[in-house]
């Protein structure tokens, strides 16, 4: 049953992390109607570090350019990447106020699922609206930044979809489809990054002695996620290119309402 579960959340994560349908969201529904065992603090930072590891080798090129770039000390990528720390700093406001009123909501695995079925349908709409804008800039500016951030730290809530808020407010913003996808998953690596080393030093304590994870499970559920992340990635990339937005708000519609149903009637 362990390997199950660290397989079926390994694929979720690497599925969802990425498309606009709420990673946490998933997880923890999924938890719930399959009554999968949670593996542990431990195994949730090895899969988000594994999808952090999609989003690096899908944007080599371009973190490569900003990183060499940085280092010339070349305006265009110092401002590129002080956009994305501008991004983090909303997110991480918005955390802090409300992971205190959060952790109490979701610490119980069916209100939890409850939440993020609802919320999912907040997703749904926002998707739905991200079909009526027309931006097609391709330039990232302060004021962007700052607002897409602010949709990130929303992302906090299970059920609300981090790419898919950062990508539906870039695009109302006037940001193409491919510049506010290229954003949203650059601005992910700090908070995939901060996200495993908050669950790591805050969370994860006596897991450690009492974890009945092995190494070799860790190894398999970072290289399943990293894999289906990546993947996720590149259609994402494409769907969103051509304005196919409305399939994955049908689906957190369809989604959040089964989830409902089940949980309120099962």
């Amino acid at each position: 049953m362990i390997w199950l579960s660290v397989i079926i959340l390994a694929v979720v994560q690497g599925i969802v992390e990425f498309l606009p349908i709420s990673s946490s969201g998933h997880l923890l529904i999924l938890k719930e109607l399959l009554e999968l065992d949670a593996p542990g603090v431990r195994l949730e930072v090895v899969l988000h570090l594994g999808t952090l590891i999609a989003v690096i080798l899908y944007y080599r090129r371009r973190l490569a350019t900003l990183v060499i770039g940085s280092l010339r000390f070349e305006k265009s990528s110092l401002y590129m990447v002080g956009l994305l720390a501008l991004s983090v700093v909303p997110a991480g406001l918005i955390w802090l106020v409300s992971g205190r009123y959060l952790e109490p909501l979701i610490a119980d695995r069916r209100t939890g699922a409850f939440v993020a079925a609802l919320l999912l349908w907040i997703t749904g709409l926002l998707l739905l609206s991200a079909r009526h804008a027309k931006g097609d800039e391709k330039t990232f500016t302060l004021k962007r930044a700052w607002w897409i951030g602010v949709a990130q730290g929303f992302a906090v809530f299970p059920g609300i979809s981090r790419s898919g808020s950062t990508i539906t407010i870039g695009r109302h913003l006037g940001l193409s489809a491919e510049a506010a996808v290229e954003f949203s998953f650059l601005m992910s690596i700090p908070v995939l990054l901060a996200s495993a080393v908050v669950d790591f030093f805050i969370k994860n304590h006596e897991e450690i002695i009492h974890s009945p994870l092995t190494n070799t499970h860790y190894l398999v559920g970072a290289a399943i996620s990293a894999t289906v992340g990546y993947l996720a990635i590149g259609a994402l990339v494409r769907l969103l290119g051509r304005g196919r937005y409305a399939i994955f708000a049908i689906y957190c519609f369809c989604a959040g309402g089964i989830a409902l149903l089940w949980l309120l009637f099962n």
